[in-house]
């Protein structure tokens, strides 16, 4: 097949499987005839791997700086939700919640969170900090599908994006719980330095634009 017809896409782990169609499924549709060849690693393998020519496009968490021969070409907020299963129990009283009852809550719940080798995992561990929210979890994981399978088993509270939870089937079996403020990160859109990008990959990225 024509390489000018192939678009090699590489997402991060931490950006999740669970925002892939939203970003797919619109390119798809409007382009059937260019073909797709899609993988998921961690940003920092992705990064290299467009500057080797071994992709076109990669989807990342922000990272703090960039190679210069790579260029961001579209960056969207990813705001987090904190969780725990159905069956948990939240603070007395409606929310929002004085702050001391709020913090007391917080402090009992068994927390599982994104590993910290990821930059999300590192991003979410200081903004709680700031917040003086509980920032040592029970248990790491680098898939944020799985942490939500675990919080709707009810083994613990997590702080996952909103785009994943909105894909996950079993929605009874979580809880979300309103907070005043959410973590949120920036998810960019990275391709090769160019003066102009070809049709096909300009078009995934209006896609998302757009969609």
């Amino acid at each position: 097949m024509d390489a000018a017809k192939t678009v090699r896409v590489g997402f991060s782990r931490s950006v999740g499987l669970a925002s892939l169609p939203g970003i797919l499924l619109p390119f798809h549709r409007n382009s059937p005839e260019v073909r797709m060849q899609v993988s998921h690693e961690a940003g920092s393998g992705l990064l290299t791997a467009l500057l080797d020519h071994r992709l076109d496009i990669a989807i990342l968490t922000a990272p703090e700086k960039i190679n210069a021969a790579l260029q961001v070409q579209h960056s969207f907020a990813d705001e987090f939700e904190l969780i725990v299963g159905a069956q948990a129990t939240l603070p007395p009283g409606p929310p929002p919640w004085p702050a001391a009852t709020l913090q007391a809550w917080l402090d009992r719940q068994t927390w599982m969170h994104l590993s910290q080798q990821s930059h999300t995992g590192q991003k979410l561990a200081g903004w709680l900090k700031e917040q003086h929210y509980p920032h040592t979890p029970a248990m790491e994981l680098d898939n944020f599908e799985i942490l939500i399978q675990l919080v709707a088993m009810g083994l613990g509270a997590s702080w996952v994006p909103r785009r994943a939870l909105a894909a996950y089937p079993r929605k009874k079996a979580l809880q979300r719980v309103p907070l005043p403020r959410r973590f949120e990160r920036q998810i960019v859109m990275v391709t090769r330095r160019t003066h102009t990008l070809p049709k096909h990959i300009q078009d995934l990225i209006e896609g998302v634009l757009f969609s």
